[in-house]
């Protein structure tokens, strides 16, 4: 291993990289225990509650991070020509080209997943891939370390070394652009309350009745807007998605939910 220390910015990036990393896997393999039940063996290690939240925002942050990146790389890919001797292939080097390949290919997915874009089953099988495969890539890259070097290994990548002059402005602008975007996108989420599909809600009399029969029968029903939502990944989806309209009402005290017509599905042998 060299001595030569990292810089501030690869140190920050490298671990906000590392916390991204930790929390999508954790969250990303709660999420998929609903149509994975291999992976009920392992549930009691895996976190509860919002898990989806965790999973946006550490997305956020891994894609920050990965941008924030290649232009911290700006100076090396501009000297590249004048390099002659490329550097030596090694086992950590491969390792680490397989792991940002991962890293590409997860990232990609989740936002195509996250947008609705492509075939969901095999972009979410994709996604799943990935992410097994990042869980190998942290053994295989952080774990020989450990073994290689032990707590030698720790200094190398959080001792900063101070960077080069000319080098300054870019390292400021690539974390005030991290950490700008960062709040930037955060606040957003936060803004529009965790939710990539708004529903409205029509508002009623405290005094109407609603009858609770599943057919949507009253007149107020006729003032709900629908909102049509892509599901997929469910045990008994046809074709591995369906597609589900939604209407709600609310009095101030109470709300209402209906889904009308009839939801596309296929028998399951846990879900008939």
């Amino acid at each position: 291993m060299s001595n030569r220390s990292k810089s501030p910015s690869w140190i920050l990036l490298h671990g906000a990289a590392i916390v991204a990393v930790t929390c999508s896997l954790f969250s990303g393999l709660r999420i998929a225990t609903l149509d994975k039940p291999a992976l009920i063996t392992i549930a009691e290690l895996l976190p509860q509650g919002e898990v989806h939240t965790v999973h946006f925002v550490s997305a956020i942050l891994l894609s920050l991070a990965a941008a924030g990146y290649l232009i911290s790389r700006i100076p090396y890919f501009r000297n590249l020509s004048g390099i002659s001797t490329p550097k030596p292939i090694n086992y950590h080097r491969l390792v680490t080209w397989g792991g940002v390949s991962l890293l590409i290919t997860s990232l990609l997915s989740g936002w195509m997943l996250f947008n609705g874009l492509g075939p969901l089953p095999w972009l979410r099988s994709i996604h799943f891939c990935s992410a097994i495969g990042l869980v190998f890539y942290i053994f295989m890259h952080g774990g020989v370390y450990l073994m290689q070097f032990g707590l030698r290994a720790l200094p190398f990548i959080l001792k900063p070394s101070l960077p080069k002059r000319q080098y300054l402005p870019l390292v400021s602008l690539s974390l005030g652009t991290f950490s700008l975007g960062f709040l930037l996108v955060g606040s957003w989420y936060l803004i529009h309350g965790y939710s990539h599909h708004p529903l409205a809600v029509a508002g009623i009399s405290p005094n109407t009745i609603i009858n609770i029969d599943g057919m949507a029968s009253e007149p107020q029903w006729q003032q709900a807007q629908i909102l049509t939502l892509r599901t997929d990944g469910g045990a008994n989806f046809y074709k591995g998605r369906s597609d589900v309209q939604l209407k709600a009402l609310q009095n101030g005290q109470e709300i209402f939910f209906i889904s009308p017509g009839k939801i596309p599905m296929r028998a399951s042998p846990t879900c008939p």
